[in-house]
C-alpha cells in the first residue's frame, strides 16, 4: 500500500495514469477508488497492481488522502 500512495502522490517517478485508472462513477469518495485491470491470465490477475488496487479500493476514504506518507503508514498500522 504504500508503494501505491507513494505513487498516486508523485513521490516516485511512476506516472499514476499508466497505471491507475480512476473509476468514474462520481460521488464521494470515488476519485480514490482505481479500476481493477482486465486479466486473462492468473499471472498477471496475482501481479503487483491488480492485487494492490484491490487492497486500495478496500481503504477508508480518510486513508488514502492522508496528507503525509508517515500519516499514511501510522494508519495502516492502526495507531492515531
Amino acid at each position: 500500500m504504500i508503494m501505491v500512495y507513494r505513487i498516486t502522490n508523485y513521490l516516485i517517478d511512476i506516472p499514476p495514469v499508466s497505471v491507475f485508472h480512476h473509476l468514474t462513477l462520481g460521488g464521494h469518495g470515488y476519485g480514490h477508488i482505481f479500476l481493477i485491470p482486465f486479466c486473462r491470465t492468473d499471472v498477471l490477475k496475482y501481479s503487483f497492481f491488480p492485487s494492490a488496487i484491490k487492497l486500495w479500493n478496500q481503504l477508508p476514504l480518510q486513508q488514502t488522502t492522508a496528507v503525509s506518507l508517515e500519516a499514511f503508514k501510522r494508519g495502516l498500522a492502526g495507531t492515531p
